[in-house]
């Protein structure tokens, strides 16, 4: 009699074991379907102004208000193939293990040559502050030296193209590294400015408007020099800073 028991217990707890892990398949499935078209649906919400009356001041006033300039760094900073459409570059390649956990550096991997060029996202700052220029600012030799990843200007560096890629239908569109090759960029539009990128120097474009504080903006930056060879990381923490970033300057 205690067997048999035994034996309907386990059955029981089987079976229910069984119906569970079908049930919360079902209830994960039904809320996967659920939020991803919210995920994007929310690409395109308008985003409310947080500079409430600024629009409204003197631009004496408010011009006198701004700096000079903002650094930012690109939130996306990521290289498509032309020579391989869909070939898809790995992100975060500094992450590293330790015994706290995965550490992932904010490093961005800068890759350019006639094939491989850079997608840039970011989020324009501030308010009035939407004059842009796309900065280069190389190191000198010696911190070239001491730097323990690659470090690579070859060819010709100057004059690289600065693309727009912003999409008027969905300018708040966030591009994901883990799908981003030459086949799924955003189409290329204007031309907007130029560039060098040479050692121990720094250079800017011309200056171009970015868009409306708070907007999402997509470039493309491309080398099309002969033999063009750029590679480095770039961290916003490094010091003296150096890399490939974006100014901002007042536009009131």
């Amino acid at each position: 009699m205690v067997l048999v028991s035994l034996f309907n217990l386990g059955l029981f707890v089987k079976n229910h074991n069984a119906s569970w892990s079908l049930y919360r398949s079902s209830i994960l499935t039904s809320v996967t379907s659920a939020i991803s078209p919210l995920t994007h649906a929310n690409d395109n919400l308008k985003r409310p102004n947080v500079y409430i009356g600024l629009d409204k001041l003197p631009s004496d006033v408010a011009h006198a208000a701004l700096p000079e300039s903002l650094v930012v760094f690109p939130s996306l900073f990521h290289p498509i193939d032309y020579s391989q459409p869909d070939r898809i570059f790995p992100d975060d390649e500094l992450a590293r293990f330790t015994f706290n956990g995965r550490v992932s550096p904010v490093d961005r991997h800068v890759l350019m040559t006639e094939d491989i060029t850079m997608i840039i996202q970011f989020r324009v700052q501030d308010y009035g502050m939407e004059r842009c220029r796309i900065v280069s600012t190389m190191p000198p030799s010696n911190i070239v030296e001491e730097l323990d990843t690659p470090f690579v200007l070859q060819g010709n560096t100057s004059y690289l193209q600065v693309w727009n890629l912003t999409t008027p239908s969905a300018p708040n569109s966030e591009l994901d590294v883990r799908t981003l090759s030459r086949s799924t960029r955003p189409t290329r539009g204007q031309l907007l400015a130029h560039f060098d990128v040479l050692e121990n120097s720094s250079h800017s474009s011309e200056d171009f408007w970015c868009g409306p504080s708070g907007s999402l903006q997509t470039l493309e930056v491309h080398c099309h020099g002969t033999g063009c060879h750029i590679e480095f990381f770039q961290s916003l923490y490094f010091k003296p800073l150096f890399g490939i970033y974006i100014s901002q300057e007042p536009s009131i």
